[in-house]
């Protein structure tokens, strides 16, 4: 059986529904049953742990990212209960911190929030006694996921419904490189993994490996969506103080190991992602 935490969430959701239309048995596990002990099977039993506290911009320096340690240790309950042979949990770009450069594996962790510093937290935690447990362990860094169903706080939902609304966001200056991956390659990715005989405990960055100035994106979806009289009112916005500028993640790895990559490419997630919202206007 294949269980997975946070799926009420937009990864979370994503792969579940993903993985529901693919054929594939998964049980999605909430605060209530996360606790259970469920019947004994001969399968090998996998945990996908997507669940997190405080992922807004505006939560990631703040006590709620301490949760997630204690979500962890519930996770790390969970497995020996259940008996699950196979964790796969992610991790995030944002435990490299602002390098300002293309990251691997292998680069230094520098977070610059309470968030990428809890991540770091919770993958060693994770990593500590799963390896302990003889329980097969990868770690995603994930870099910037977007698509339909996307949470309307964060940036390129944003961005397409103020378009859609014919109206002009306010911005700053949008000079920052981002590596962005379409939500359904991030669940191809973890479907890939499922279905692979490797057990080698590891971590990977999942990423489009090819970042995008925003501005540039930002004026793409302009474009695609033509409003009336709106435009895009870069520079009306000053940078956070915690800014990152630059984001690219060596996907490489991944390749390498799974034979995985991404297919989807930028123009066609955001058509996507914007019919989408096209749609939920309408409704």
């Amino acid at each position: 059986m294949i269980y997975i935490s946070g799926s009420n969430g937009f990864i979370g959701k994503a792969i579940y529904l993903w993985l529901i239309k693919n054929h594939i048995d998964v049980m999605p596990l909430n605060r209530d049953n996360l606790f259970c002990s469920f019947p004994k099977n001969n399968e090998e039993n996998v945990l996908i742990h997507c669940a997190w506290e405080g992922v807004l911009g505006r939560e990631r320096n703040n006590n709620l990212q301490i949760a997630n340690i204690k979500l962890a240790n519930s996770i790390l309950d969970f497995v020996e209960i259940n008996n699950i042979k196979r964790v796969i949990a992610f991790g995030s770009q944002a435990e490299y911190g602002s390098p300002n450069k293309k990251v691997n594996e292998n680069s230094p962790l520098n977070p610059t929030t309470l968030y990428g510093k809890t991540k770091i937290e919770v993958f060693n935690l994770l990593n500590e006694n799963l390896s302990k447990k003889g329980v097969d362990f990868v770690w995603l860094r994930l870099f910037d996921p977007y698509g339909p169903g996307d949470r309307p706080e964060w940036f390129l939902p944003f961005i397409i419904k103020n378009a859609l609304s014919n109206n002009s966001p306010e911005l700053t200056l949008c000079t920052q490189s981002w590596d962005f991956i379409y939500i359904d390659d991030v669940c191809s990715c973890i479907e890939t993994i499922l279905k692979s005989n490797i057990r080698k405990n590891d971590i990977f960055n999942l990423s489009s490996n090819n970042p995008i100035i925003l501005k540039e994106l930002v004026n793409k979806i302009f474009k695609i969506i033509a409003p009336n009289d709106a435009i895009p009112l870069f520079g009306k916005i000053e940078f956070r103080e915690d800014q990152v500028y630059y984001l690219h993640g060596c996907n490489e790895k991944l390749y390498t190991r799974y034979n995985w990559k991404p297919i989807v490419g930028i123009d066609q997630g955001i058509k996507a992602t914007i019919n989408f919202e096209r749609q939920i206007l309408k409704n």
